[in-house]
């Protein structure tokens, strides 16, 4: 039984219709349950909804319908932030009039993910986008970093919404987006990411792929932290024994407060 079925079964909560926000919340070391404030106090409904909360793999935002809420006490100072970016924003609602399901809950997720990073809460700050991050993969495990990468270097906002602000003019507007979208994740043709799961041949072979397509005017190497500069640094010299390129770097400080850089790579045209 999912968990907003299992909630609704309870009758002292009056929750059989949920169509309101409902705010779970698991505090203590023996991770005492309250719904809406109200104290789970049988052992069995209380071992239900924490078998519930897990199989459903919830932290600080729901992932069906975002009726309700999942919060441990360590992150009650960043739940309003969470809940900033799951409701309320004029981009998301925009996104969601045409986005397929499956990539809005990924974009919300990634939006969560992304307002972690922006939050002035240290304490909590770390373990939250861990765990965050964890969810995300977890759920989404083709196309979920793809989305927070995309939400962490701002293309949602000078990209994706800008195209589909153009292709609200035309009919077909929900497929065609979907579409771009689906071939964003598959392949940006202007962008590679860099992470702790990338080596210098997967750069190497991902910058080839996109330096073989005209009319690509440059290319945006995203990295984050000192190693994975480094790897970036390490191909360079491999890609300009290759390729006619001029290299250029922007360094930037994370919105977690790392290091990290741009690296535009420009083919020469021989002609």
């Amino acid at each position: 039984m999912g968990l907003l079925a299992l909630l609704g079964a309870i009758p002292s909560l009056s929750l059989v219709k949920i169509d309101k926000s409902v705010t779970v919340n698991v505090t203590g070391k023996d991770n005492n349950v309250a719904i809406n404030g109200k104290k789970i106090t049988d052992p069995k409904e209380k071992a239900k909804i924490l078998e519930a909360i897990n199989a459903e793999n919830y932290l600080g935002i729901a992932h069906d319908s975002y009726p309700h809420n999942i919060i441990h006490e360590d992150l009650q100072d960043s739940f309003s932030t969470i809940k900033e970016a799951a409701v309320g924003s004029k981009d998301l609602n925009f996104l969601d009039k045409y986005t397929n399901k499956k990539y809005m809950k990924a974009i919300f997720m990634a939006r969560a993910g992304h307002k972690a990073m922006l939050s002035n809460n240290n304490k909590y700050k770390r373990g939250l986008i861990s765990k965050l991050i964890l969810q995300l993969d977890k759920k989404f495990p083709k196309d979920g970093k793809k989305m927070l990468n995309l939400m962490t270097a701002k293309y949602f906002d000078s990209l994706i919404i800008p195209t589909l602000i153009e292709l609200e003019k035309f009919p077909n507007t929900d497929k065609n987006f979907n579409k771009y979208l689906e071939s964003l994740l598959h392949f940006f043709p202007t962008a590679v990411f860099v992470n702790n799961d990338t080596n210098n041949r997967i750069i190497f072979r991902e910058i080839s792929k996109r330096l073989g397509i005209e009319n690509i005017p440059y290319i945006i190497v995203h990295a984050l932290g000192d190693e994975n500069i480094k790897k970036v640094d390490d191909a360079i010299p491999i890609l300009q024994q290759e390729y006619q390129i001029i290299i250029s770097h922007e360094y930037f400080c994370s919105d977690m407060g790392i290091k990290g850089r741009n690296t535009k790579i420009e083919e020469i045209s021989t002609d």
